[in-house]
């Protein structure tokens, strides 16, 4: 009877060694990277503050482990207040267009972007404007439940004033492809995995390789493996949640080109180093031109 007893006992510890290690590789739904940080101010003082910089024109998932960026350093990135709750970030493509998510379109109402700042939440930031939209578009064939097509633009009111501080990012040619490549994400999103932790005040940005579609699928199912997807290996820092719809760029001849948007990650959390999908841009210039009337081969 206690030899049976001590083979129970054994048994039960190899079940669950094995359910443990099991669930080390466990496949795992994977999470948008919006957040919801609250509104980072009343309706009414965006507003005049987007009035106060009409009328100077006539007479503006953070990255986890990231470095904080200098005012400047990247002049395209957007952050988007979508119904003054919801948090993304996004890349100015035009003087009145924004490229991101879908997830971050999808939804939404009033859509406010604030270009040409380094700091999220400070309500005035010499150099920043904030910009009202018309509207949002996502892609037709956008898919929030395989997190496949996961591409969106918004339309501002009025036309962004270029200068040091704002500037458009060039996009990748269709069809090209970033295999190997290291690039730089930036964003505002959350500094770690507290569930309380808001969006980061100031704007970060981390480089991240391009790795084979196969490791995010290893870690999320076969969605990944889609071809509007581009996964990136990352391991000590990350995109997190409230970097969804930001921008992923590679560096051609001194260029900088803009090779994907901020999409999804691991549901555990931003600081367990799992692969991290991205919209792979190279499969939608033709729906982007379409979509905003920009010619990109020009």
């Amino acid at each position: 009877m206690k030899s049976l007893s001590v083979a129970v006992a054994v048994l039960a510890v190899a079940v669950a060694a094995l359910a443990c290690a099991q669930a080390q590789h466990a496949v795992e739904a994977p999470v948008f990277f919006r957040d919801v940080p609250g509104p980072p101010r009343a309706l009414e003082e965006v507003e005049q503050a987007e009035e106060a910089e009409a009328a100077r024109a006539d007479g503006n998932l953070r990255i986890f482990n990231g470095d904080v960026a200098r005012q400047g350093q990247f002049p395209y990135q957007a952050a988007i207040f979508i119904d003054l709750s919801v948090f993304c970030g996004g890349s100015l493509i035009n003087e009145k267009w924004v490229l991101t998510a879908a997830h971050c379109v999808d939804g939404g109402n009033v859509w406010y972007v604030l270009l040409g700042g380094t700091e999220s939440i400070t309500p005035v930031q010499d150099g920043r404007e904030t910009h009202v939209t018309r509207g949002g578009y996502l892609h037709p064939k956008y898919d929030s439940h395989r997190i496949i097509n996961d591409v969106g633009v918004i339309q501002l009111r009025r036309a962004a004033r270029l200068s040091s501080y704002i500037q458009t990012v060039a996009l990748t040619p269709a069809g090209a492809t970033y295999l190997g490549r290291t690039g730089t994400v930036s964003g505002y999103g959350r500094t770690d995995d507290v569930n309380a932790s808001p969006v980061s005040p100031q704007l970060k940005y981390t480089s991240l390789p391009v790795v084979p579609n196969q490791v995010c699928a290893d870690a999320y199912g076969d969605s990944p493996l889609d071809p509007s997807v581009i996964c990136l290996r990352a391991e000590g820092s990350s995109s997190c949640k409230g970097d969804s719809g930001g921008p992923f760029t590679v560096q051609e001849n001194g260029k900088t080109i803009l090779v994907g948007a901020v999409s999804f990650g691991a549901r555990a959390g931003c600081s367990l180093g799992r692969p991290v999908g991205y919209t792979n841009l190279a499969r939608f210039i033709d729906w982007i031109s379409e979509t905003t009337g920009i010619d990109f081969q020009s």
